[in-house]
């Protein structure tokens, strides 16, 4: 009688400890499973990648993947930890339908749980994104020169998959007096693929030509008519023309001889002079 006591009180103590461990493990929670595609549907010649991400992430357990109920190919690269795990890209998928499979093992501190996804491979080519960019200035360009700054703008238009319209360039402002510029863009779709314009020649010449006229001061009195000679240059866009022009009037005897000369630039920036001189005989 005394040794079935005993293990009567063994027995009991055994089948109540056991009864405590499953409470406590039933009271672990499994984290939320969210499988996402970058690319779905992929066209037939895609590569789609997939996330699997965990919330509330967890610290322990690794994600297992099944594609179509079984492993992913040698070669595809997987990996991850916490709440975020990857797989892909993945290639070689036929037109149709498959089964995207993410299954999370679970740990102490959190419980086994199953994401599914359908991945829709089409019949179609995947397309690249487009990118093209706008040469904008307040002056229109003259003779391949620009006398005022240049902003280049650009627009992206998506192709086999969506992108943000926040992915698009910025504007690039030019400022720099400087000939045979260039800006150069790009994009990348969550595929991947990604596209690329260069906008090249870009000409900017702000500074007015220097100027100067000979063949008398500013001013003076002379005996005789003076020639009048203008002289311009400009280290950028080049003279396009440098012009005088003179109104003569007399009075008193004295002959009165205004100029003004003006010299202009390749690209349109104008420089000014004016000045006078006096014939007495």
């Amino acid at each position: 009688m005394r040794i079935v006591g005993i293990v009567a009180a063994v027995c009991g103590m055994a089948f109540s400890a056991a009864g405590t461990a499953t409470a406590a493990q039933a009271a672990v929670s499994a984290p939320t499973l969210t499988l996402i595609s970058n690319e779905n549907p992929a066209p037939r010649d895609g590569s789609p990648s997939f996330l699997a991400a965990l919330q509330p992430a967890p610290a322990c357990g690794t994600v297992t993947w099944l594609i179509d109920g079984a492993p992913p190919a040698a070669g595809i690269p997987s990996g991850g930890t916490g709440g975020s795990y990857a797989l892909g890209p993945v290639t070689g998928l036929s037109v149709g339908n498959h089964l995207i499979t993410a299954s999370y093992s679970g740990c102490e501190t959190a419980g086994a749980t199953t994401g599914t996804l359908t991945e829709t491979v089409t019949d179609q080519v995947s397309q690249p994104p487009r990118i093209t960019a706008q040469v904008v200035s307040a002056v229109p360009k003259h003779h391949g020169w620009y006398s005022r700054p240049v902003l280049v703008n650009f627009t992206c238009t998506a192709g086999s998959v969506p992108f943000s319209p926040d992915d698009c360039p910025e504007p690039v402002l030019l400022t720099k007096n400087q000939g045979g510029q260039s800006v150069t863009a790009m994009i990348t779709d969550s595929a991947g693929r990604t596209a690329s314009v260069k906008v090249s020649h870009i000409n900017i010449d702000q500074v007015p030509p220097k100027l100067r006229v000979s063949g008398a001061a500013n001013g003076a009195t002379y005996r005789h008519r003076r020639p009048l000679t203008c002289y311009a240059a400009d280290a950028l866009s080049g003279v396009a023309r440098c012009t005088i022009r003179k109104a003569v009037s007399h009075h008193h005897g004295v002959t009165k001889v205004k100029w003004v000369a003006v010299a202009t630039d390749v690209a349109g920036n104008v420089r000014a002079k004016t000045g006078h001189y006096r014939v007495t005989r």
